[in-house]
């Protein structure tokens, strides 16, 4: 295990929104209730996948956070 994935384990206990910017394949956004994929990141190309007009998880209700204009 590579250091930067052991501190995302380890902030991953005591933060809810963790990920490795620039980093492949691990910059992504997952809820924390339930691990649906709710933000996907590819370089500086962000996509908001499937949020609630509230901006909560439609798989499990988690308030996300995530503030639609």
């Amino acid at each position: 295990m590579t250091l930067l994935k052991k501190a995302k384990e380890v902030a991953s206990k005591y933060l809810k929104f963790v990920y490795l910017g620039n980093v492949p394949g691990d910059s992504d956004t997952e809820c924390p209730g339930c691990g649906r994929l709710a933000v996907k990141r590819r370089g500086y190309h962000v996509s908001l996948l499937d949020v609630t007009p509230d901006g909560k998880c439609p798989a499990c209700g988690f308030n996300l956070g995530i503030v639609l204009f």
